[in-house]
């Protein structure tokens, strides 16, 4: 459970070994003026066999899903463009047996030409880049805890 700019919550479940695994998760706005909900799915390594301190290096990738409530009904949409590719570093800090705290920088990379729109949901840090613009990078920091 994690808690990231743009004040997102999300839930993620790892699966794998001590070195290697999968990640799947899935989020939604803290604010109730936004109307989307966010998946996605990665893989990663972790660096560190201490149990107390580790990073996790992770590539993951995200959908937001825009929410449309009508009279009748609600609908959940996404389009090719509100796909979100992402590189993200975790440092673990293990206080308890299965419980840790850790803080996470992720790398969400919006392509110009392909997912800007993606973009438009939360507001993002300043990002850095190609001199054309082709390519942004936003850093974005999160909090959490790992049961």
């Amino acid at each position: 459970v994690y808690w990231e700019r743009g004040n997102n919550l999300m839930f993620q479940y790892q699966g794998g070994t001590s070195s290697f695994f999968t990640t799947f998760m899935a989020g939604f706005p803290l604010v109730t003026d936004k109307n989307y909900y966010i998946t996605g799915a990665g893989i990663g390594v972790r660096l560190g066999a201490d149990e107390k301190i580790n990073i996790d290096i992770e590539a993951l990738y995200k959908t937001i899903h825009p929410v449309t409530y009508g009279p009748d009904s609600i609908t959940a949409t996404d389009k090719w463009e509100d796909q979100i590719p992402s590189l993200r570093l975790t440092l673990n800090l293990g206080m308890f047996d299965h419980l840790i705290a850790f803080v996470s920088l992720s790398n969400d990379i919006m392509i110009e030409s392909w997912n800007k729109r993606a973009f438009s949901y939360w507001e993002h840090d300043k990002g850095f880049g190609a001199s054309d613009n082709s390519f942004t990078i936003y850093p974005t920091v999160s909090f959490g805890l790992k049961f």
